[in-house]
């Protein structure tokens, strides 16, 4: 996640930030319990491909999904 999200978050590097949240939406461990993992990533892509920084949709699945995504999926790559 940080090289393929934060990375370009943080360059501003938006067109490749959208391209990784559709990715990232693609890749939601656990569809019947993280329902709103996909919808998240592809507000984010959205909102990249507009030329704004996805701030809202990183930070609502950070509050949601993180630490339980970091203790049993942090090791997954992002899906080329």
């Amino acid at each position: 996640m940080r090289a393929e999200i934060a990375r370009p978050l943080a360059s501003r590097e938006l067109s490749t930030l959208a391209s990784a949240l559709e990715r990232l939406a693609k890749m939601n461990p656990d569809p019947g319990k993280w329902r709103n993992w996909d919808a998240f990533a592809l507000d984010g892509a959205k909102r990249a491909r507009e030329g704004k920084a996805p701030v809202s949709a990183c930070v609502n699945c950070h509050r949601i999904y993180r630490a339980e995504y970091n203790a049993r999926f942090r090791r997954r790559a992002v899906a080329p």
